[in-house]
């Protein structure tokens, strides 16, 4: 059995199969117990106690499911070209006949300039930080439409705290389109019920790895628990009545995950997937393209990964049945990939792990698909850890998917499911501050029990939604 109280990332390295580092408790508890704390330490220390959830976030009385009440706002990044503007255009009109009077658009004077933080952006705004309430100019939903070298992704982790947040990025104006005009297209369907609502599925893909800690406990502790139940809870498709589709362990092949996608009856409405992300050093020339692609139970869980043992953005199947599909993707650089390493707030300087920071091509992929595209995945940018069902004192929980899990089989809008993930955030940056408060009155402070706190605190707050946060399951 694993020590469950290490931190253990969900990615492994091309070249080698090696996992991608952690930090040390040993480097942090020397950093921590010197003469005087660094200032990278004091910023681990530091944190933004936000103690509401998303459905305490929105101004009491309004309905979050409501746009009409909730309010839509799109945010253009200032190096958006007028083509994109264009091609995003059906899904604003759209939008504006669902908010009304509270729809936005944020750009030029409203919009964000280099710097700005997301509260500072609020307050610019004449908003509050802490409620969301459109009366007073900035929405509950806000989509993001910026390349994360325009607007940081940074900005979107503060923004989501109080808000219900989403960003779109692809390289070509076409995918844009694509997109805008198949969510469109497909809640017009609904509407109008001149099509049949999805089947009620929940797909689960959780490799299992020999020699893989990480890979092993969350096939044990998250997959399986949600797919059979346990002592205290019953299969998480039971109260919304979801049928499981189920690739665990060895069935997780690369093969299997392709045929999923592309089944007669189409992907599942809803799909969990659990596994190693694929990391790529910053001078590989493939890593735009390759970073954070889904490993599979093809690799062995030793060795280099080769092609045929990932599915990448360029993997996807040209006649995959996505439309309407929500992916909730765990694993490592699963949404994108910053500049610099945000885990290694102990070292002098962040090592660089990117060119640039961007989002990763296999959910661009699912969202700009020909055939008609996803509705939105949800996925960590940088590394995700064991931290998220994992608590301080080494105990697993499924707590976070099971809640998020049904909260969208439930229809609830994606934004507004993703509340749970915050909470955990908020709880996190709580605790760090009490251990702030104890590191400066106690004399023997344990300082090893930050590492934990302020990893999963991270962990909570770089897991973002790529694609409308108004967007829901179509049931």
């Amino acid at each position: 059995m694993p020590d469950l109280s290490l931190p253990l990332p969900f990615c492994v390295r091309m070249e080698d199969g090696q996992p991608e580092p952690a930090p040390s408790f040993d480097e942090v508890h020397k950093q921590l117990t010197g003469s005087q704390v660094s200032p990278s330490i004091a910023a681990i220390l530091q944190s933004r106690t936000m103690g509401a959830t998303k459905s305490s976030a929105i101004s009491e009385g309004l309905d979050p499911e409501n746009l009409a009440q909730a309010g839509w706002g799109v945010l253009f990044g200032a190096a958006v070209s007028d083509e994109i503007k264009a091609a995003m255009q059906p899904l604003l009109n759209w939008r504006k006949g669902q908010a009304g009077r509270y729809f936005f658009n944020f750009e030029g004077a409203k919009g964000y300039t280099p710097g700005l933080s997301a509260r500072k952006w609020i307050a610019r705004n004449n908003a509050s930080f802490t409620i969301g309430d459109p009366r007073e100019g900035v929405p509950f939903y806000l989509l993001i439409i910026a390349d994360p070298s325009d607007i940081p992704f940074e900005f979107q982790y503060d923004l989501d705290l109080a808000r219900a947040v989403g960003r779109l990025w692809f390289d070509q104006v076409d995918d844009f389109a694509r997109y805008a005009e198949s969510v469109v297209a497909q809640e017009k369907e609904q509407d109008q019920q001149k099509s049949a609502p999805r089947p009620r599925e929940l797909g689960i893909f959780a490799p299992r790895h020999d020699h893989d800690a990480a890979t092993q406990m969350f096939h044990d502790y998250v997959a399986m628990p949600l797919h059979q139940g346990n002592a205290h809870h019953q299969p998480v498709g039971q109260i919304a009545e979801f049928e499981h589709l189920t690739l665990l362990a060895g069935d997780a092949t690369r093969s299997a995950f392709s045929n999923l996608l592309t089944r007669d009856g189409g992907a599942p409405a809803l799909l969990l997937t659990g596994s190693h992300g694929l990391g790529l050093d910053v001078d590989n020339q493939q890593q735009f393209q390759k970073q954070g692609a889904l490993v599979c139970s093809d690799w062995p869980g030793q060795g280099p990964i080769a092609a045929d043992q990932v599915m990448t953005g360029a993997d996807v199947p040209a006649d995959a049945k996505v439309a309407g599909m929500i992916h909730f993707f765990f694993a490592c650089y699963g949404a994108g990939c910053p500049d610099l390493d945000n885990f290694s707030r102990h070292l002098p300087a962040a090592p660089r792990i990117a060119s640039k920071s961007f989002i990763a091509a296999l959910p661009q992929a699912l969202l700009a698909h020909p055939g008609g595209s996803a509705l939105a995945v949800v996925g960590h940018v940088e590394r995700a850890w064991s931290y998220s069902f994992i608590n301080e004192f080494g105990q697993p929980s499924q707590g976070m998917f099971r809640n998020v899990v049904t909260a969208l089989m439930q229809g609830r809008r994606v934004g507004q499911a993703m509340e749970s993930a915050a909470a955990i955030w908020a709880i996190h940056s709580t605790r760090l501050a009490d251990l702030q408060f104890e590191a400066q009155h106690d004399p023997d402070f344990d300082y090893d029990s930050i590492m934990p706190i302020w990893i999963a605190r991270d962990d909570a707050r770089n897991l973002v939604i790529l694609g409308d946060p108004a967007v829901r399951l179509a049931l």
